[in-house]
């Protein structure tokens, strides 16, 4: 059928470009590990580029079946707790549900108009719904100075933990760590994460916004 060969080409394509990037696959690669031709992936997807979009689209899909979405009815502490827990572990995630960090990592040298457009509709929706939940625990715009730098602070430990493989034997002596050794550091990024939001939420609270300043002292 025609929709197996689709299939099967974008899912052999999210484990090539998972493993060697966009510039390090090839089309004929792709095509042996999907036992289909070349004509099959013209015909279906137009071009590398286009083939490459869909398989972020396809490793986004994968990502929240297996996660799952963010649960709207949990407070936003929970929902924040949640969201990097699942961070982490799709980090770590060697099969269908870590293809889209995997993606993201061989993403980062690539610049130009692709980067971009997968940037703006992959990444950046994700960032927003961060940014949200951030807002409503510090009761303040999302859209807020305050909101992105901290999004940022956590977005950046899940980033750096998926781009640097030295960081992760720095941290853990080895590349692959044990689950133990995962949901520890998972457990410190909440608490981490947390108490830096509490402590932003409290100089709001009092008005003191001066680097630096004691919580309640007033600044000239």
């Amino acid at each position: 059928m025609k929709t197996d060969t689709r299939e099967r080409i974008v899912e052999a394509a999210c484990r090539a470009f998972a493993e060697r990037g966009f510039r390090g696959t090839t089309i004929a690669a792709i095509c042996r590990a999907a036992k289909a031709n070349i004509a099959a992936v013209n015909y279906y997807f137009g071009s590398k580029i286009r083939l490459y979009e869909a398989v972020w689209e396809h490793a986004v899909a994968r990502a929240d079946e297996i996660y799952g979405p963010d649960d709207p009815g949990k407070n936003p502490g929970e929902r924040l707790r949640e969201r990097i827990q699942e961070l982490v572990l799709m980090i770590f995630d060697e099969g269908p549900g870590g293809w889209f960090p995997r993606l993201i990592r061989g993403n980062v040298e690539m610049g130009g108009e692709l980067a971009e457009r997968l940037r703006t509709r992959f990444l950046l929706p994700r960032r927003r719904k961060m940014q949200e939940v951030i807002g409503e625990i510090l009761e303040i715009d999302p859209e807020s100075f305050e909101v992105r730098c901290m999004t940022g602070h956590i977005l950046s430990m899940c980033i750096f933990l998926n781009i640097k493989m030295n960081f992760r034997r720095h941290i853990f002596g080895e590349e692959k760590p044990s689950r133990r050794d995962i949901d520890l550091l998972i457990r410190s990024m909440q608490e981490f994460a947390e108490g830096g939001l509490n402590r932003i939420r409290t100089i709001l609270d009092s008005g003191s916004t001066a680097p630096g300043s004691p919580v309640g002292e007033d600044t000239e």
